[in-house]
């Protein structure tokens, strides 16, 4: 008499790492928004004014419309200085998040810095 080995216990073979790498997984995930969501507001917008020193263009044109998009008033001179950068995008994103902050003194800043262009 042939027995045929146990199906559930062959495939639990299978799936016993691949249930462990799931779970690391979830866990490693939920680890990092954890410590993601420990981070106050401002120290958030610290670590964004930071990158608009990045040499990749691409990376100081989003932090500066993402900036914009959360009228940081705290990144405002951040951003003043970006009107200065190399490359286009850059300063026109920094433009349009000065304007998007909107304050009387950032408002100036800008048309200045368009009366230049």
């Amino acid at each position: 008499m042939y027995l045929h080995p146990n199906p559930v216990k062959e495939n639990m073979k299978v799936m016993k790492p691949i249930s462990l790498t799931l779970v690391m997984s979830v866990f490693v995930g939920l680890l990092g928004m954890w410590i993601g969501g420990c981070e106050t507001q401002e120290q958030k917008v610290e670590r964004l004014i930071g990158e608009l020193q990045d040499q990749e263009w691409s990376v100081p044109s989003n932090v500066a419309y993402a900036l914009g998009s959360i009228r940081s008033k705290d990144a405002v001179p951040a951003l003043i200085q970006a009107l200065q950068d190399q490359d286009v995008r850059v300063r026109g994103n920094a433009t349009e998040a000065l304007k998007n902050i909107g304050t009387p003194e950032v408002l100036k800043a800008v048309k200045e810095y368009e009366s230049r262009q």
